[in-house]
């Protein structure tokens, strides 16, 4: 197979960004509409019907032009005279790309990135959209809602210290997120979060001094303080305008509270900036390096350098021991072509990490020098930031929203040579009573989307290096060693039960132990 590049003919001249094209369907491969990023206001929307040997612009609409981000054309499989143009909106076309009208999107831009028309059916379609997928039965008059999906694009994520703590985070084109880790009526609802403040890249993070206050940086520069008591936002950014001030600011501004004193606040621009005062005053004082601090040694520390924009996706990570004079990377276990975005040390466990990557959540038990896997059950999505809150893991995914692995502490007993060893049963971390479920109200159905709780009762992990043969038993005993009940692998007797007047979905069954080879978690 060889290819021709077409050029001249009615094209732009120069060179071009990025382009879509779409070829119609029942035309031999005659009619080909092409959209193009080109500078000096030359791209748009490009037609031909002669298979690509001339072209014509065929529209002069300034919003139908290709862009770095949203390059795209598609064609109605029925007929070719009907285009669309995802971006900011969605364009249609009824002329053949004369004239473009926008059918769907909101003021502030959806960000409109694939379309999918149903080959045999042209009034099914279906959007790819930073906020997941929308679907329409009736040729794009009325469309399904994205909320019922679990595809929130998270940047970063940071927690509060209260319990149960809530999670932070700033999402793609659908504002930032505070919300719980346990809900009080047996699951995660849509009532136990709320937008925290405008933008949609940076970093949200809470006041270490007050819970209900949290901060946000935008981007462009904005920087805001809510206070969820008043619900007041103010404004603290460090520029009244971000356009020709003395500051750059990347689009995902780094933004960090200072963990030996909780009133100092710094800001990422090509300064560190800092504020002692919530905001209303700032002072510069260096440059910027993203570093990990260790927890335990003072002149340790980590780095995650992601160079995809270079064409490298080979993951990097990089260790100094020496005050930064030295580094050593240490990226052994991790996939090849898996670049690394995110490293995070323990703060219990000396030389305990977890490292963030485009594919999934790595864990490394001796300092870096290897690394294995901790995707577990979480969908491959890349992960953007991580934090540890309260012996949970939280992980700020790009499409998948945010995910929680609770009760990091078996991962703190476990060195290296763990496997290889016998039975273990692994200490449980420290049990919080907490009710199952406050709801006095009729609970949602299970087709609302909702966030499962963490386990109500206390966690015991233990692993099994083959499976037994007989029966395994746990004892649970009090301070003196007096039996206070105990657990089994046996099969639990059947008890006559009474036929159920709801869904058996509702209805939760005790289970026994596991005694199948490998890792279990009994609640």
């Amino acid at each position: 197979m060889t290819w021709t590049q077409i050029t001249g003919h009615g094209l732009p001249e120069g060179d071009w960004g990025r382009a879509g094209v779409a070829v119609a369907p029942g035309k031999h491969g005659q009619r080909v509409y092409l959209i193009v990023e080109a500078k000096e206001k030359k791209g748009g929307v490009f037609r031909s019907d002669d298979a690509g040997t001339t072209w014509k612009k065929a529209t002069e609409d300034q919003r139908i032009s290709g862009s770095g981000n949203m390059s795209e054309i598609f064609m109605d499989p029925k007929n070719a005279d009907i285009v669309y143009v995802p971006s900011q909106n969605l364009y249609r076309s009824n002329d053949g790309g004369h004239t473009f009208r926008a059918i769907k999107g909101a003021p502030g831009g959806d960000d409109y990135h694939f379309v999918w028309i149903d080959p045999t059916n042209s009034q099914r379609i279906m959007l790819g959209v930073d906020q997941g997928a929308t679907i329409s039965l009736n040729g794009g008059e009325s469309w399904s809602t994205w909320y019922k999906q679990p595809t929130g694009e998270f940047y970063r994520v940071a927690t509060d210290h209260r319990f149960p703590y809530w999670v932070y985070g700033p999402q793609q084109d659908s504002g930032t997120a505070g919300i719980a880790s346990r809900g009080n009526n047996g699951q995660i609802t849509e009532h136990d979060w709320y937008p925290v403040a405008p933008g949609e890249s940076g970093y949200t993070i809470p006041d270490p001094l007050d819970p209900d206050v949290v901060y946000n940086a935008g981007p462009g520069g904005s920087v805001v303080r809510l206070s969820k008591t008043t619900g007041q936002v103010r404004d603290i950014s460090p520029a009244a305008v971000s356009f020709g001030s003395k500051y750059r600011f990347d689009w995902t501004i780094p933004m960090a509270f200072s963990p030996q004193d909780p009133h100092l606040l710094y800001l990422g621009t090509q300064f560190l900036l800092k504020t002692s005062d919530g905001g209303t005053s700032v002072s510069e004082w260096s440059t910027v390096s993203i570093v990990e601090a260790s927890h335990f040694d003072a002149g340790t520390a980590y780095a995650a350098v992601n160079r995809n924009n270079h064409d490298d996706l080979k993951p990097h990570i990089f260790r100094t021991r020496d005050f930064g004079q030295t580094w050593q990377e240490m990226v052994r276990g991790i996939r090849e072509r898996d670049f690394v975005r995110t490293v995070r040390e323990d703060p219990l466990r000396k030389g305990l990490l977890y490292a963030g990557t485009e594919m999934g959540v790595y864990v490394s038990f001796d300092d870096g020098e290897h690394c294995q896997s901790l995707r577990l059950n979480m969908p491959m999505v890349a992960i953007h930031d991580l934090a540890i809150e309260q012996d949970d893991l939280i992980a700020a995914t790009y499409g998948r929203a945010f995910w929680i692995l609770d009760d990091v502490s078996p991962l703190r007993q476990l060195d290296a040579h763990s496997a290889s060893a016998g039975v273990r049963l692994f200490a449980p971390r420290t049990a919080i009573r907490v009710r199952r479920d406050e709801n006095q109200d009729t609970p949602l159905p299970p087709e609302v989307p909702a966030g499962k709780n963490p386990p109500d009762g206390a966690v015991l992990n233990y692993f099994l290096p083959a499976k037994p043969a007989a029966d395994i038993q746990v004892e649970i005993r009090d301070a003196e060693g007096r039996l206070v009940h105990s657990y089994s692998s046996e099969p639990l007797p059947k008890e006559p039960e009474e036929v159920p007047y709801v869904a058996e979905y509702w209805i939760a069954h005790p289970q026994p132990l596991s005694k199948e080879v490998g890792m279990h978690r009994f609640v």
